[in-house]
């Protein structure tokens, strides 16, 4: 038979009901080595993102903790199909919440930084930085007006529309963000330009 032959090329076979298996793993998925049995996935899931929320509640700047913890829950295994929906948005939105805190601290920490090095310059380099800054701040203002006209031609009655959506709101917000941290340098240039005067 040439598809039992190709099957077999592939490690795949027919059983004798005629349903496909796997003949290098024929228990699925709960056969393989070190995997654990379907029923205690999603408990094993649940547990991680409740260590991801206990990160998030703290207030935790552990960026490899998350990758850390972000890295077993990849080697766990595969939620069951009726739960992985529930269980994975529940997991993406610890994420995002714990990443944003990770970008706005990041932030805060930035803006310190140029704030320290803007005291320590003079002149033309001020003049520099202010010119460079307020075309920051332009292009950020373009890149938020394209997005937000683009976002009037999509359909978001879909699934899959309205997560993209939800993708570009989340890029106007964090263009937002960025846009608000380059007013508070070009503020900081602003008045070390006046008290050089």
């Amino acid at each position: 038979d040439p598809f039992a032959r190709q099957g077999q090329r592939f490690g795949v076979g027919v059983a004798d009901n005629g349903v496909w298996i796997n003949m290098r793993n024929p228990g699925g998925s709960q056969a393989a080595v070190g995997q654990l049995p379907v029923r205690l996935i999603g408990d094993k899931k649940n547990a991680i993102i409740a260590k991801l929320q206990a990160l998030l509640d703290e207030g935790s700047n552990n960026v490899q903790a998350v990758k850390d913890l972000q890295a077993e829950w990849n080697e766990v295994g595969h939620v069951p199909f009726r739960k992985k929906d529930k269980v994975f948005k529940h997991y993406r939105e610890v994420c995002d919440k714990l990443y944003d805190g990770f970008h706005a601290s990041a932030g805060k920490r930035h803006l310190e930084n140029f704030k320290k090095s803007v005291a320590d310059k003079a002149g033309s380099d001020l003049t520099r930085d202010r010119q460079r800054l307020q075309r920051d701040i332009e292009t950020k203002k373009n890149e938020i007006q394209n997005y937000e006209t683009n976002l009037s031609f999509f359909n978001s009655k879909s699934k899959s529309g309205n997560s993209l959506v939800e993708d570009i709101l989340k890029k106007i917000e964090r263009l937002k963000e960025d846009l608000v941290l380059l007013n508070e340098k070009l503020a900081a240039v602003n008045a070390q330009i006046k008290a050089e005067k």
